[in-house]
């Protein structure tokens, strides 16, 4: 007596399984790929500390460069934009010291 033979269909199972490994590798890659295209990079920056009068003369060689006035002025500009308001706040503070000192005793 023999065994009964069981025939499977593995050539159609195969098939089946090879074809979701690649739908999923597919969609995987699709969604990695396009979080990783819309992410935007983070520039690093870095705090730099100088005096106001390093950034004046620094502003004055800018002016005084050879470059394209475009690329000097947008370099101005973002200096200024991050100088400008400690200059102002510290202006602020001055102004109200001024005021305290010249304010009359009762």
């Amino acid at each position: 007596m023999s065994a009964p033979i069981i025939k499977i269909n593995s050539d159609r199972e195969v098939k089946g399984f090879f074809i979701r490994v690649c739908a999923i590798g597919l969609i995987t890659t699709a969604i990695i790929a396009l979080g990783a295209w819309n992410s935007p990079t983070q520039e690093k920056t870095y705090p730099v500390s100088q005096t106001l009068k390093f950034w004046q003369v620094t502003v004055d060689c800018l002016k005084q460069s050879n470059a394209p006035s475009a690329t000097t002025n947008q370099l101005i500009d973002e200096i200024s934009k991050q100088i400008d308001p400690i200059l102002q706040s510290e202006q602020k503070i001055q102004d109200s010291l001024n005021k305290l000192k010249t304010k009359p005793k009762q």
